[in-house]
């Protein structure tokens, strides 16, 4: 268990907790289109009004209004995806994690699809900056059937800014679940918790970020060993400055993974994977949503 505090000594400062939002989402398949329903909500968690580029396919943009993640803050995103509903989310920036006096923000996004239903998470990228303390947690439910694309983005500190991360704590855990009958029958198909800390052997050895400063990785499924051999002699990949590439099958789940110092770079080979997955895992073309290109 992560305590909510950065260190030891910070839990002894007296800080008032910052943000506490909530937003919960439930989408339906209805009268020919997939429609959104909002749950209970407070605080500064928000959606544009839901809109259809694709037809029947509901386009949401999630927003945070602060512009930023501060020590203290608590936000949880819950998601839930009906059998036949389809929904595509994303953010219109990068979210932001700023420097910490002590306390650690959390974030806690639980992602749920039933039946045939999909779901595609497509937030910007996630900047941290130096001094911050964060905990990231992810938990994805999949039904046999569902089908889904997901990514994160992560990017220690400004480098053209010179915000390096020389001080600061990620904690990232990414958990994702074949659906039982309840949660308690779930079946674990992948696990992945890391700990980001400025100088810590993760950041600079060959087996973990090889002193990179952006890590990007997607998830989908169902992906098979045919789609995965397609994967690999079509997709252009990002080798410049240094960056590594790569695609994993895990149980019929797909991991695109790279590492570089280039967030631009980083996002644009996620973009790849994506528009050549799209139509492989949930039988669309590719259609960026329009908030990227503004």
């Amino acid at each position: 268990m992560i305590a909510p505090t950065a260190n030891a000594a910070a839990s002894a400062i007296n800080i008032q907790p910052g943000w506490q939002a909530q937003l919960d989402l439930n989408f339906r398949h209805a009268a020919g289109r997939s429609r959104m329903f909002r749950g209970p909500s407070s605080g500064p968690l928000y959606v544009q009004k839901p809109f259809y580029p694709e037809g029947e396919l509901v386009h949401v943009y999630l927003l945070h209004p602060p512009g930023g993640v501060a020590g203290g803050d608590q936000l949880s995103i819950n998601i839930d995806v009906a059998g036949q509903a389809s929904a595509l989310l994303t953010t219109p920036a990068a979210n932001k994690f700023y420097r910490s006096a002590g306390l650690m923000a959390c974030v806690t996004n639980t992602l749920s699809v039933s039946g045939t239903g999909s779901l595609e998470w497509l937030p910007q990228e996630n900047l941290f900056f130096r001094d911050c303390a964060v905990q990231l947690t992810t938990r994805l439910r999949l039904a046999k059937g569902a089908r889904f694309i997901c990514w994160d983005l992560n990017c220690f500190g400004r480098p053209a800014s010179g915000d390096y991360f020389s001080k600061g704590l990620v904690h990232s855990a990414t958990m994702v679940y074949r659906a039982g009958t309840t949660p308690e029958e779930d079946q674990p198909i992948l696990f992945e918790r890391n700990c980001w800390q400025a100088g810590s052997e993760l950041m600079a050895a060959a087996w973990g970020l090889s002193g990179k400063g952006v890590i990007g990785t997607l998830y989908a499924t169902p992906v098979d060993d045919d789609q995965l051999a397609f994967l690999r002699r079509t997709l252009t990949t990002a080798t410049s400055g240094g960056a590594e590439f790569a695609l994993t099958l895990v149980d019929g789940l797909l991991i695109a993974r790279i590492i570089t110092d280039s967030s631009i770079q980083a996002r644009q080979q996620l973009v790849d994977v994506w528009q050549s997955l799209r139509p492989l895992v949930l039988g669309r073309p590719a259609e960026s949503p329009r908030i990227w290109n503004t």
